[in-house]
């Protein structure tokens, strides 16, 4: 059944030309750019949503990642030859294909968002537009199947369920001792990555590995980073128009080098799995912890001048 409705799309993908495949595929990069969204929030809107919003990525990362790795199946076309995914799409579709990525990511990210960042209905239900549209340009494009999109949703909002439950309780569940527990399951969770012996491809097993390297990097930077950031005065109250894009630009430019080079200047002492793994983890803790420090020196100087 899975196959035919995304036999059923491809027939509608070819029909429709690569105009429209170009178009979708675009959709999809609403995933792809959902941490930077996220990123912007958390430093120039409301630290505390953005707060909320990167933690649920991490965990949902954490989660779908691990689920991958346990479960290994292949993607579509490698279970059936008719399949003949969008060639936009192959590159990001990397790894194995149950739980969808796209979709998990869309859902923790834009749901988090939804959830605890406006109270306006309109904007909910772009988001959830946003979030919905994730999910089926990953069937379209032929990529996932419709149960990798339903599951990655359910994923994301379990990780939004998480992390809201351990907000609630912060006080028995944000000290130092869940903070060292946190990584150690990040730690044994890289382990098991590293060492299983996957099915299929070697290039397939090297992809996810590569994959999940940098959501267990991210989700170890996210918890050492929002453990210390609670007793910072990083505040995004009463900002300026101007202030809130200086604050833009100095995050994107202090963030990027790490996000996107960092890994390569790594690989060069390092085995990829650990260049990733150090490269996210630098990220996260750039992106939560670094960044809103420069902004505390930069705005009091301002002030002070």
């Amino acid at each position: 059944m899975d196959i035919q409705f995304l036999l059923w799309f491809q027939k509608i993908r070819e029909v429709l030309g690569p105009g429209v495949e170009i178009l979708v595929s675009g959709v999809s990069m609403l995933s792809t750019v959902a941490v930077f969204v996220l990123f912007l929030v958390y430093w120039c809107l409301d630290r505390k949503t953005g707060r909320f919003g990167l933690l649920c990525f991490s965990v949902g990362q954490f989660l779908n990642q691990t689920c991958k790795a346990v479960f290994c199946i292949p993607r579509p076309w490698i279970r059936n030859e008719a399949i003949h995914p969008s060639e936009h799409a192959i590159e990001s579709a990397s790894g194995y294909s149950f739980p969808s990525g796209h979709s998990q990511t869309a859902m923790s990210s834009y749901g988090a968002l939804s959830v605890k960042g406006t109270t306006s209905r309109w904007i909910r239900v772009i988001l959830l537009v946003c979030i919905l549209l994730v999910g089926l340009s990953r069937n379209y494009l032929g990529v996932h199947t419709p149960q990798d999109v339903l599951v990655g949703f359910g994923m994301g909002i379990l990780s939004i369920v998480i992390v809201a439950y351990i907000q609630k309780h912060k006080e028995k569940l944000c000290g130092f001792r869940s903070v060292i527990a946190g990584i150690c399951i990040v730690a044994s969770a890289t382990a098991y990555v590293v060492l299983k012996q996957y099915p299929g491809s070697v290039e397939q097993a090297v992809l996810m590995k590569e994959d999940a390297m940098k959501a267990y990097g991210f989700m170890a930077g996210t918890i050492v980073s929002a453990y210390y950031m609670q007793t910072n005065s990083f505040t995004t109250d009463h900002l300026s128009i101007k202030q809130r894009i200086r604050r833009a630009v100095i995050g994107s430019v202090m963030i990027a080098p790490v996000y996107f080079g960092g890994d390569v200047l790594l690989a060069v002492f390092l085995p990829m799995e650990a260049a990733l793994w150090i490269c996210t983890f630098a990220s996260a803790v750039t992106g939560i912890l670094l960044v809103p420090y420069v902004f505390n020196k930069v705005e009091k100087r301002t002030i002070e001048n």
